[in-house]
């Protein structure tokens, strides 16, 4: 009885050992692609602001040529003018 017991335990610890290391493990995946994501992003930013300041292209223009939606070119566009205030 009190080896069956004991077997439940190690058993349970083994388990929950197990899905700890998992979900760290996934987290870390999960955390390089969030940097990874937002890296972009930051650059994708970076390249609408020089075609809407340099090249004067309309918000339209600089979503097509910079690949992203009108609405991060609207972001852009407003996150622009709150810094020159």
């Amino acid at each position: 009885m009190y080896d069956v017991a004991l077997k439940r335990k190690w058993d349970n610890a083994s388990v929950l050992e197990s899905a700890k290391a998992e979900g760290k493990a996934e987290g870390k995946v999960e955390g390089k692609l969030e940097g990874k994501i937002e890296g972009k992003l930051e650059g994708k930013a970076e390249v609408v602001k020089n075609l809407l300041l340099d090249f004067g292209f309309t918000d339209e223009q600089a979503a097509q040529a910079a690949q992203v939606s009108l609405s991060f070119v609207q972001q852009v566009r407003a996150d622009m003018a709150a810094k020159k205030k």
